[in-house]
């Protein structure tokens, strides 16, 4: 059986590292630091390429239905 790239893997992975970073911003933002920006710029990068690979993810999965 061939198999695609594995674009819903990655898109977990990718999701699971950006919502860490976005826990460790609001963690360090609530115990009064600065907050930062280092973590919310990589959460909103992570989170935004896991969307961006499960979008291909389910482009791929669509077409080999056909």
């Amino acid at each position: 059986m061939k198999r695609g790239p594995a674009f819903g893997a990655a898109s977990v992975i990718l999701f699971v590292f950006g919502f860490v970073f976005a826990i460790l911003y609001v963690a360090d933002l609530t115990t009064g630091g600065d907050g930062p920006r280092a973590f919310i710029e990589s959460a909103c990068a992570l989170l935004a390429g896991s969307w961006l690979a499960g979008l291909l993810h389910t482009r791929q999965a669509a077409k080999r239905r056909r």
